[in-house]
């Protein structure tokens, strides 16, 4: 799969790309420069960025996540450990 990136068009949005990589429990994500999101742009071992989210969501994610297929659809709501709220889709 080629590289992510966050377009101009997507950084605007206030959104970020996202992959999940199955095979090796990684979720990867392309952000713009937005505060709110930046800390978030990398390759995250599902473990550590579960640490970036609200306790509450945690285990929704990590199960859509986990148990879904390819092509699945992730609809996952979520507070961000800086309180911002996120949506996962």
């Amino acid at each position: 799969m080629p590289d992510l990136t966050a377009d101009t068009a997507v950084t605007a949005a206030g959104a970020a790309l996202w992959n999940w990589r199955a095979d090796e429990d990684v979720l990867v994500v392309r952000a713009g420069p937005a505060p709110v999101l930046a800390h978030l742009d990398g390759s995250w071992r599902l473990a550590a960025f579960l640490d970036r989210i609200d306790g509450l969501a945690r285990s929704m994610v990590a199960g859509q996540l986990r148990n879904g297929a390819a092509g699945d659809v992730v609809d996952a709501r979520m507070t961000l450990s800086n309180g911002c709220p996120a949506h996962l889709v």
